[in-house]
């Protein structure tokens, strides 16, 4: 197993894994929105950290941050194309998903904005194929993030839903500590001074 950067050729198999792995409401919105998201992220290193961990060249897992949430959010709505606002609206108008679940996402994400200590890094994405489970790829993903994050961080940053256990039991065995709850989540945090 290597772990890398991800690149804008991973892009396709990565918006695939994430609609599987992270079934929430910016992948039900569908491959168009998330396709704009990660190109957004891999495109803006300055402000972002995006890792894979790749087995026989296939991805097995991936972790993507941020070092500002706000400037984060600006990008991506900055990037949003007009045919990305239709693939929005036509999620809303098939019901794929609900203007209450796209209201909730906004909500949780401005509540989330400026609640950070600086410097920090937040943790967006992070998900590992079901088949590589439970043999150390989430921890080797999630320290290379630690240890390729930027110097002199105080603090690293993650939400997992209420009801992800499975999630908050990793987070909480790598020494993240439990915050807050915002809406239907938990923030956790790992103080790295």
């Amino acid at each position: 197993m290597k772990i890398e950067k991800i690149k804008l050729e991973n892009l396709e198999e990565i918006v695939k894994l994430h609609q599987k792995y992270l079934p929430y409401t910016s992948s039900k919105i569908g491959q168009g929105y998330l396709k704009s998201l990660y190109k957004s992220l891999v495109s803006n290193q300055q402000h972002h950290l995006c890792l894979v961990a790749l087995e026989d060249n296939h991805i097995i897992g991936s972790i993507s941050g941020t070092y500002d949430l706000k400037k984060t959010q600006g990008i991506i709505k900055r990037d949003l194309s007009f045919s990305t606002y239709l693939v929005i609206l036509k999620a809303i108008l098939t019901l794929k998903v609900t203007p209450y679940e796209l209201f909730q996402k906004i909500s949780f994400e401005n509540t989330l904005t400026g609640k950070f200590s600086k410097p920090y890094s937040t943790i967006l994405t992070f998900f590992v194929v079901q088949d590589h489970r439970r043999k150390g790829v989430g921890k080797k993903l999630l320290n290379k993030y630690i240890q390729s994050s930027r110097k002199n961080l105080g603090h690293i940053y993650v939400d997992t839903l209420i009801s992800n256990k499975s999630a908050q039991k990793f987070y909480k065995s790598n020494g993240f500590k439990m915050e807050k709850k915002i809406i239907n989540s938990y923030i956790f945090k790992l103080s790295l001074k």
